[in-house]
């Protein structure tokens, strides 16, 4: 029986996980199955990172003969069934936590992380709105160049202080922003896609006519539990009307989510009746994520 010869990640004694999953190496020419029979769940993300690791590197000898029961090793030849290349799964694209549609082509989320770039793509973004200041990295930004993507960052303050509040002409200056649909689509985001990002829709929601009680409510889907009385005192306060006239010109007010989406339910463990988002059918592919 072959072994992966590595340093143990445990003490003698400790508690093992049962059997896990499993993971292919390849390493001169030859296929090795590798099956967690027992490893700790705290030390299995570890353990993998190692074995990947030392496959890339080629290592040898990848494997030797020694008892134990750690990790049992068999070889493609134990596997007709496998390839001789080893087989990975492409990572499926991932969406940033928070996302969701707010009517055809102006969506909303959290920051988005490099990882989530594939799945951004999908939605053919012309136009990002970021609303903090933290920079994006060169990830980001050749995302962008490749793309033709314009970005706009307008800083937008957290409701966190009574005394601090953000002007109202920086607020239009967003919505106008969206309301413009050369921009479309366009992506708002905050850095968790709840406060800063929930006032903004919560004010576009205003300028489209909803009911106070839909906006605040479709604020807390996104935002609870940790919503912020000032934000919902700031959505309160807004003053629409001085794009009210517009929106109702270009037809803003009857904007609705696109006619080709899905419901989506997430949540942070289980889904509630609330919480549902719109999300466009060419996102069918991409991993949804949960709220944060």
């Amino acid at each position: 029986m072959y072994y992966i010869r590595f340093p143990p990640l445990f003490d003698e004694g400790a508690q093992l996980s049962p059997l896990e999953l499993e993971e292919t190496a390849l390493d001169g020419g030859l296929l090795f199955q590798a099956v967690v029979r027992s490893l700790p769940q705290l030390n299995l993300a570890i353990y993998l990172k190692r074995v990947r690791t030392v496959t890339a590197m080629g290592s040898s000898p990848l494997v030797t003969k020694f008892p134990g029961n750690d990790l049992n090793i068999r070889t493609a030849a134990d596997r007709p069934s496998l390839k001789s290349n080893p087989v990975e799964e492409p990572a499926q694209p991932t969406l940033p936590a928070n996302f969701g549609e707010v009517v055809h082509g102006i969506y909303r989320s959290s920051y988005p992380n490099p990882r989530n770039l594939p799945a951004l793509k999908k939605l053919g973004l012309k136009t990002i709105i970021t609303l903090v200041e933290e920079q994006y990295s060169n990830v980001h930004i050749s995302f962008l160049l490749e793309n033709g993507i314009n970005h706009r960052r307008i800083l937008i303050e957290p409701n966190k202080d009574p005394n601090v509040k953000t002007p109202e002409t920086t607020i239009i200056r967003v919505l106008e922003l969206l309301l413009d649909r050369q921009n479309h689509p366009v992506l708002v985001h905050c850095n968790k896609g709840r406060h800063r990002t929930g006032c903004i829709i919560g004010c576009f929601r205003k300028v489209q006519g909803w009911p106070m009680h839909d906006i605040l409510s479709e604020y807390h889907i996104y935002a609870d539990p940790k919503a912020r009385p000032l934000d919902e005192k700031f959505i309160t306060s807004f003053d629409h009307t001085k794009l009210k006239h517009r929106a109702e010109i270009i037809g803003a007010t009857n904007w609705k989510p696109s006619t080709n989406h899905k419901l989506v339910a997430m949540s942070n463990g289980e889904q509630s009746s609330s919480d549902k988002r719109h999300v466009h059918s060419s996102l069918s592919e991409v991993s949804m994520p949960k709220v944060i």
